[in-house]
């Protein structure tokens, strides 16, 4: 499989990061009358960061247009707003959460306020009364 004139222009700007090229050498590479269009296309198509310059040459009429590939760095790749990509994270886990559990077979309801009988209430052999553990307030706080 052969390379596309793009490709072959977004391979040249990834083996020369955050180096100038001038635009005869990026026509000998992406083809000489399309050349632009692959740069603007590795731009456009794969999110590359790609600068022009247009510098005048001294002592002549001629300009020279210049383009550098800027390869994202760690910082540019984070979140702008790091609470709110917490905040998003958060509420896609929650929703998974819950799409999870109501996928799962349904339990019998509980209710948080019935209590189950202890079985030694009734009156077992030892002698010592069980009540409900909530009659005796600790008055401990934490």
């Amino acid at each position: 499989m052969s390379l596309t004139y793009r490709d072959a222009v977004a391979a040249y700007f990834k083996a020369h990061p955050n180096q100038w090229i001038d635009g005869l050498e990026l026509a000998r590479v992406g083809g000489a009358y399309a050349w632009r269009t692959r740069v603007s296309d590795c731009h456009l198509q794969l999110g590359m960061t790609i600068e022009n310059e247009v510098r005048h040459m001294p002592n002549s009429r001629r300009k020279v247009s210049l383009y550098r590939y800027r390869p994202a760095t760690l910082l540019e790749m984070l979140p702008k707003d790091p609470m709110e990509s917490f905040e998003q994270a958060e509420a896609e886990a929650t929703e998974r959460f819950y799409e999870e559990r109501d996928d799962a077979e349904p339990d019998e309801e509980e209710d948080p306020d019935e209590v189950e009988e202890n079985p030694r209430e009734k009156g077992d052999d030892d002698g010592v009364e069980y009540g409900d553990p909530r009659d005796e307030r600790d008055e401990r706080r934490w």
